[in-house]
């Protein structure tokens, strides 16, 4: 490791059950390298640079790291703010009057896009900084990613709770027979299709599975319900939240 400067971390986007298992990562790995001096945690992501609130994370003793890594939600805080060139280059002053040279964030495509803003600027400005996105998006759509951390957890959650919907689903068919699970994904069906673990038997739900890759035909949809319903006497659907019709139009 080369440069030696200061470190800072944060979190950003929507928290997950492993998100602060790879801000210990983050933290351990800092305190393994004496090229790294302060490792400061940006509270509440972007924000803690833009109003300068940042924690000293080199006073978390060992036990506190070790209970973090397997605490879910975010412990830094996070948010989702849309950041203009003046955000950035406030950022980027405040990096060099701390002589940050490393700037990690943990996040989706948004704080990936927020790295690679701020190594362009300083690449620019010829300050050496290390500007490293960690992914964590549990929607498992980054470049490159195969298995994104944050998405196995939600695949796991959803394979239970879908299962349990198609019990229920299954006991009460009589008076509500037809169910519809929405999911989250936003543009890509990885989190939709992985409530297909729910199945332990053929037949048994989710008994369709839609994903925005492939455009929603309302037709068809009718058509595949009524048949589901007709052979089974019920029906759980699983839907991802990004669908659109076949003019590329979102269903909701």
């Amino acid at each position: 490791m080369s440069a030696r400067g200061n470190l800072v971390v944060g979190q950003s986007g929507g928290p997950t059950a492993v998100v602060n298992a790879s801000l210990v990562a983050v933290i351990q790995e800092a305190l393994r390298h004496e090229a790294i001096g302060e490792i400061d945690g940006m509270r509440f992501g972007a924000l803690g640079l833009l109003q300068e609130d940042l924690v000293d994370l080199r006073r978390v003793s060992r036990e506190i790291l070790e209970d973090l890594r397997r605490t879910p939600s975010a412990a830094l805080g996070t948010s989702r703010v849309d950041l203009g060139d003046d955000d950035v280059e406030r950022i980027m002053r405040t990096l060099k009057a701390r002589e940050i040279r490393y700037f990690l964030y943990i996040g989706g495509n948004g704080s990936a896009a927020t790295a690679l803003r701020l190594h362009r600027l300083a690449a620019d400005l010829r300050y050496d900084l290390h500007a490293i996105a960690i992914p964590k998006t549990i929607d498992n759509d980054l470049v490159e990613t195969d298995h994104c951390p944050g998405h196995p957890s939600v695949a796991r959650w959803l394979g239970v709770s879908v299962r349990e919907a198609g019990l229920d689903t299954e006991a009460i068919g009589t008076a509500d027979p037809v169910k519809v699970v929405e999911t989250m994904g936003r543009h890509t069906g990885w989190v939709a299709a992985s409530t297909a673990l729910a199945r332990q038997r053929e037949g048994e739900a989710p008994h369709l599975i839609y994903l925005p890759e492939r455009p929603f035909a309302t037709q068809q949809f009718l058509a595949d319900v009524e048949r589901v319903h007709r052979e089974r006497g019920h029906v759980l659907i699983a839907a991802a939240e990004g669908l659109v019709d076949e003019r590329g139009q979102f269903l909701a």
